[in-house]
């Protein structure tokens, strides 16, 4: 039996701009930290929110539409239509920001498109098996793909798999420290102060994201996860 087809928001515009440029229409969030919380106590226009989805073949899917929005594809697709000027709920607004905000954010991160809106659907291990995705409609589960993609953004901490249990640590992840010149940690062989090894293999346990960059609270020596040549 042919399964049924999902649908989908298609014919839309793409316009060019990041997910946010367009949601705020070019207005800037640095120029201004409360633009946001006004724009999302006003509403924002379904067109706006529409050019946003539109950015995106992730988001055009009917799930996501209705996720976004809170409406169908068939009552946007209306609305479109009739060409009235409609605005969503204040929660809805915020919802959208969120998804706008995620996607941009990934797309930062991971350098393309297709690979960010790949990872924002995908089971994550650092989020206990969760799927990105249904975590950025709630506001903690925002806050919570938001910072991890920050941490991975900002941080200097490089993990890199390795096949087998390799120096102890799980998974076959191996750690090599640095410690920064002038600093109480660093020595001739450039080993960390104890315990940033603990703190590494106690990470491990809860995520081992492949190539990726962390952030480990400040510590006199920086932690590199390198691949051990005999894997």
């Amino acid at each position: 039996m042919p399964s049924a087809k999902v649908p989908r928001l298609t014919g839309l515009k793409k316009l060019e701009g990041k997910p946010l440029e367009l949601l705020l229409r070019g207005q800037d969030t640095g120029d201004d930290p409360m633009l946001i919380l006004r724009c999302t106590s006003e509403g924002f226009e379904l067109l706006d929110v529409v050019n946003m989805i539109a950015s995106s073949e992730l988001y055009q899917q009917g799930e996501m539409v209705k996720r976004i929005t809170g409406k169908s594809v068939r009552t946007v697709r209306r609305l479109l239509k009739e060409g009235a000027s409609v605005r969503l709920d204040t929660p809805q607004s915020v919802i959208a920001y969120q998804y706008a905000a995620a996607l941009e954010l990934a797309i930062e991160v991971f350098g393309r498109q297709a690979k960010a809106e790949s990872w924002l659907e995908q089971r994550a291990t650092y989020f206990y098996g969760y799927v990105p995705l249904d975590l950025v409609g709630h506001a903690l589960g925002f806050r919570m793909v938001e910072e991890y993609l920050n941490q991975i953004k900002y941080g200097v901490y490089q993990l890199t798999p390795c096949l087998g249990m390799i120096a102890g640590t799980p998974g076959g992840w191996i750690a090599r420290c640095t410690a920064r010149p002038g600093t109480a940690a660093s020595d001739r062989n450039g080993t960390a102060a104890a315990g940033i090894r603990p703190a590494a293999e106690s990470f491990m346990r809860r995520s081992t994201p492949p190539r990726r960059y962390w952030r480990w609270p400040p510590m006199a020596a920086s932690m590199r996860l390198i691949r051990n040549p005999m894997c």
